[in-house]
């Protein structure tokens, strides 16, 4: 039976292979260092949940740990808002998720960088290789 390898070994290698190959350059570090821990709400679930989060292009990755990916958002013609502290992310009239920060500040900056994404097209390898976790 052949070595089980994780999601994020999986990233890293698709990474370094196609670091030079990429039309676009992809804005990743030689490791996953998700920011975080921050409270998540999905939509669906009663459970607010620790979750570490970065994006990268148009998608919003996510994983239960600074270094784990299990799980991802794709961002295009999602909107984003503040409230107060909170950033709820929708894709019309429903909200998708809302994540809770330490700070309005922190929100702001959030809202920011998750509208900038949501303008973004993420390359077709870089969808298929997070779609593969």
């Amino acid at each position: 039976m052949g070595k089980h390898r994780s999601g994020t070994d999986l990233w890293l290698q698709w990474t370094q292979q196609n670091k030079e190959t990429e039309s676009q350059p992809i804005a990743a570090q030689e490791h996953f260092n998700l920011a975080g821990p921050f409270r998540c709400l999905r939509r669906g679930s009663t459970q607010v949940v620790a979750r570490y989060i970065c994006l990268r292009g148009d998608l919003l990755i996510m994983g239960p740990k600074w270094n784990v990916v299990d799980d991802f958002v794709e961002l295009t013609g999602e909107r984003s808002v503040r409230t107060g502290s909170m950033v709820s992310l929708s894709g019309g009239k429903d909200v998708a998720m809302r994540f809770f920060m330490q700070s309005e500040a922190q929100a702001d900056q959030w809202v920011a960088m998750l509208s900038a994404a949501a303008k973004e097209s993420s390359s077709p390898g870089l969808l298929a290789n997070v779609k593969a976790l």
